[in-house]
């Protein structure tokens, strides 16, 4: 099992890495932590950290600095993009359920 769990978390860092946005690279390359095992059964990598912290706030302000940030939700829409693509490759589907 901890080796599937490291094959998926890997799979989605890679992932999240290729659609993370891009100007410079920092954000790429030095933003988007290494995989850390948490047990048997997890998995954990930090978005944007000490090197990239505009990371974060790409994903979860619409506008910065009075402007319309074409980066809003990366994070979120590449989570999910992600999900479906290992669901699919694994047979199955997401089913997303939301809290009100």
């Amino acid at each position: 099992m901890a080796v599937i769990i490291q094959n998926v978390g890997n799979s989605v860092r890679t992932k999240l890495v290729r659609r993370s946005p891009y100007r410079t690279g920092n954000l790429r390359y030095n933003g988007i932590g290494g995989l850390m095992s948490i047990g048997a059964n997890a998995v954990v990598f930090e978005i944007g950290g000490q090197n990239a912290p505009y990371g974060v706030l790409l994903n979860d302000n619409s506008t910065i600095r009075g402007r319309s940030n074409k980066h809003y939700l990366w994070i979120d829409n590449a989570i999910d993009d992600i999900a479906n693509e290992i669901a699919k490759e694994l047979g199955g589907y997401v089913l997303w359920l939301t809290h009100n």
